[in-house]
């Protein structure tokens, strides 16, 4: 069980390496949005623009938050994966 534990420790940490590294970062797929649950209302080229242009002031954090910069603070939007 001990080299298990290894073995899922080292994949973790190649798992990190290889979504930090500059090959990846710079790939097309690594740039690519997958949107699911899209409502009705926002299917179509208004919808997602409107969708996109609200989201123009978003960062998302290292543990996968968005977060919207409000007066100093960040408030906490949804969870972006």
């Amino acid at each position: 069980m001990f080299f298990v534990y290894i073995d899922w420790v080292q994949m973790v940490m190649l798992r990190h390496e290889w979504f930090r590294s500059p090959e990846y970062v710079q790939s097309f797929y690594a740039r690519t949005l997958t949107m699911l649950h899209v409502p009705k209302n926002f299917q179509s080229d208004e919808g997602l623009r409107a969708i996109f242009n609200s989201t123009k002031d978003l960062a998302v954090s290292d543990n996968g938050r968005a977060y919207r910069e409000e007066s100093g603070e960040a408030a906490r939007v949804d969870r972006v994966s």
